[in-house]
């Protein structure tokens, strides 16, 4: 009986399909499609979408397979032509079962009547297979290049739903990421026992941590979506220009380091404070 293909255990090969999230996901039609159009061109009683995993390979999508395996879903490898696509680029293409070399003493022969297939290898764009996209018949037979072409064109629609869906889901990891650190950023903020806040570039205030606002005497709601410079130097403030307030210098791209400054509070009293501000760029 032919071994195990030593592409079928690749660890970098079995993450890549661990990340598609295919493994066990419930019937699509957008795959489902597919495999119909491919068993209607080529005329097959037959047609699978079959990713193989290290010890079985699981239909994604299938039509005309018999039962247990159509509702299963699954086989072992011991019934799988499909795992021999994943030794190289070029499809599987088999007239007969019974006397092709790799595949003779397969059980999907006796098993599933696998006689003629047809597997197009359904490659990541970082070279990882994942499976097969094939057409069965029960019967010996020729596949013509053009039955053999349409199949290609069918699988290179697969793999590139594939890749969407694994773009799509790359994207989300990385939000998630970013706003899981996000998070982490704003409760320090917000747990410093100095007062900090943010500003954009027009002066408005984006973040104001309860050390400050306590201190200035204000809800962050009134500080939040506000000038805070025109908050803590109201107009007529004493000696208070655009060149020798903090904030001002700070949104002008100045580096602020240890400044006194005298802030407004809401109340009209007034705050000393020691100030360090400087700009923020993203690269």
């Amino acid at each position: 009986m032919s071994s195990t293909p030593s592409a079928v255990t690749d660890t970098a090969r079995l993450e890549a399909l661990e990340r598609t999230g295919l493994l066990d996901s419930l019937p699509e039609e957008a795959f489902d499609r597919l495999v119909r159009l491919a068993a209607h061109l080529v005329d097959a009683p037959v047609a699978l979408l079959s990713l193989v995993d290290r010890d079985r390979q699981f239909f994604k999508s299938s039509v005309g397979l018999g039962e247990p395996w159509a509702s299963q879903r699954e086989t072992p490898l011991s019934h799988s032509f499909c795992q021999y696509t994943l030794n190289g680029p070029e499809p599987l293409i088999i007239e007969d079962a019974r006397q092709h070399p790799l595949v003779r003493d397969n059980l999907a022969i006796r098993d599933l009547g696998a006689i003629a297939y047809a597997g197009i290898p359904l490659v990541t764009p970082d070279g990882h297979a994942l499976g097969s996209f094939c057409v069965i018949d029960s019967e010996p037979r020729s596949w013509s290049e053009g039955e053999i072409q349409a199949l290609k064109d069918l699988a290179a629609s697969v793999t590139t739903e594939i890749e969407l869906r694994d773009q799509a889901g790359r994207a989300r990891r990385q939000a998630e990421h970013a706003a899981a650190e996000r998070r982490q950023k704003e409760a320090l903020l917000r747990a410093a026992a100095e007062g900090i806040f943010g500003l954009d570039p027009q002066g408005q205030c984006t973040f104001i941590n309860p050390s400050a606002s306590q201190a200035l005497g204000l809800d962050p709601d009134q500080a939040v979506g506000h000038d805070l410079h025109r908050i803590v130097h109201p107009a007529g403030t004493p000696g208070c220009t655009s060149e020798s307030c903090p904030l001002r210098r700070a949104l002008a791209g100045e580096v602020v380091s240890d400044a006194t400054d005298v802030f407004h509070r809401v109340d009209g009293s007034t705050l000393p404070v020691l100030l360090s501000a400087a700009p923020l760029t993203l690269d």
